[in-house]
């Protein structure tokens, strides 16, 4: 195969018309081609610019034949160098010639060596500077707050940024971590536990490093309200052995019900017309009157959803038959009951128990007087005391996973 380059000798003899003759020889250079290349791995080995790499100017690489000149054209801008002494070229292209944006940029390198030849390649360099990330602002619970249940449930936030980005999320400084899908769908689970419980603004940001390096991020705020306050029974009025009104201290911007648990296993909720007395004060008139025999569940919800229920026990010598085993408990959050309206109860608390009447907070205050009796099983008597109403109260727990118990110091209280 000829070489690209080397040296040929030319040789010349002239004779003239009697026969005599003269030779000469000259060296003469052959050089027929060239060649130019595109280093690999340009732009932090990938071949792929991101945002702060256009940023700071992307500089393409290649090699030549020594002394050449180079025409270099990306995105239809062209740069002329010359190839040094060792045939290596380089241009730089600054951020203003490199559209922002997610392309593949064609790369188109000719090179002229002084014998006129020429040689062209081509390469294809990324361009991708573009990233973001959105969080669903469009559901409940950044309309009217995560209530008690969600937060029990777990807080799932969710939105969208690019295919198999990875969204990192913190609230209230607790960090999860996730992969977004094929179609750039997001989500994270706070689980219970994980988020401080009460009533505050959470704050919340979600941050996206892309597969070429860019980086988004968002913020929102939602509300977290955890807390209401079961309605206490004040004061209950009878009619002919009927519940006919009651009086309960409340919390303001509460909804009220009122439902009667029945003797055959049924239940019902009640008519009521509601008057504010002022300072928590709210005076429930029952229309009719709730009949004799009946138990009545006193709920209030707030509004972001939150439930807390009171039982009001009002047959005396109560046992858990009929009541704490009513299967329509099942479907209230039973934070206080109340044994004031009736005499003589005996009831039996287990762990499980309290878990299944309070399944939001796991929490149970229990009021009476001396004629009741609360038999706890595996529970331990703390030494703290609240107050509630001017009265003591004492705190037990419960098996051994946090349930609380708090009873009236007034009641008779067997471990």
């Amino acid at each position: 195969m000829p070489q690209r380059e080397y040296d040929s000798t030319l040789t010349v003899t002239a004779t003239d018309s009697v026969g005599n003759s003269a030779t000469a020889s000259q060296s003469v250079l052959v050089d027929t081609e060239t060649s130019v290349s595109i280093d690999a791995g340009l732009v932090g080995g990938d071949d792929m610019a991101n945002a702060s790499e256009r940023a700071a100017g992307i500089t393409l690489t290649g090699q030549a034949e020594a002394g050449a000149s180079v025409a270099v054209t990306l995105e239809g801008v062209t740069h002329t160098v010359t190839a040094g002494s060792d045939g290596t070229w380089a241009t730089t292209y600054s951020s203003s010639e490199i559209p922002q944006g997610t392309y593949d940029a064609t790369v188109s390198v000719t090179a002229t060596d002084a014998a006129g030849n020429s040689a062209t390649t081509t390469g294809t360099l990324q361009i991708d500077t573009e990233t973001d990330v959105t969080v669903d602002v469009d559901g409940d619970m950044f309309a009217t707050g995560a209530n008690a249940a969600q937060f029990q449930a777990g807080i799932v936030l969710e939105g969208t940024t690019e295919p198999f980005a990875t969204v990192v999320s913190t609230v209230e400084g607790v960090e999860r971590i996730a992969t977004a899908d094929a179609a750039g769908n997001w989500a994270v689970t706070y689980e219970e536990g994980s988020l401080p419980e009460g009533t505050y603004t959470a704050s919340a940001t979600m941050t996206v490093p892309d597969l070429a390096g860019n980086s988004a991020s968002t913020a929102t705020t939602f509300l977290i309200d955890t807390e209401i306050v079961y309605p206490v029974v004040d004061a209950v009025t009878f009619s002919d052995d009927n519940v006919k009104t009651l009086s309960l201290s409340t919390e303001d911007d509460q909804d009220h019900t009122i439902t009667a648990l029945n003797t055959d296993g049924s239940s019902g909720e009640l008519s009521t017309t509601e008057f504010s007395l002022g300072a928590h004060q709210t005076f429930v008139a029952l229309t009719p009157s709730a009949s004799d025999g009946t138990h009545l569940v006193v709920s209030s919800t707030d509004a972001v959803g939150n439930q807390s229920d009171a039982l009001l026990v009002l047959d005396d010598n109560m046992t858990n038959a009929g009541t704490l085993d009513h299967t329509a408990l099942a479907g209230f959050n039973i934070e206080g009951i109340e044994l004031d309206y009736a005499s003589d109860t005996s009831l039996t608390l287990t762990e499980t128990q309290v878990r299944e009447l309070s399944d939001t907070s796991d929490s149970l205050t229990i009021h009476g007087v001396s004629d009741d009796q609360v038999t706890l099983e595996n529970a331990t008597k703390t030494s703290q005391t609240v107050d509630i109403e001017g009265e003591a109260y004492d705190v037990y727990t419960v098996g051994d996973d946090g349930v609380t118990l708090i009873i009236d110091q007034d009641i008779d209280v067997v471990i």
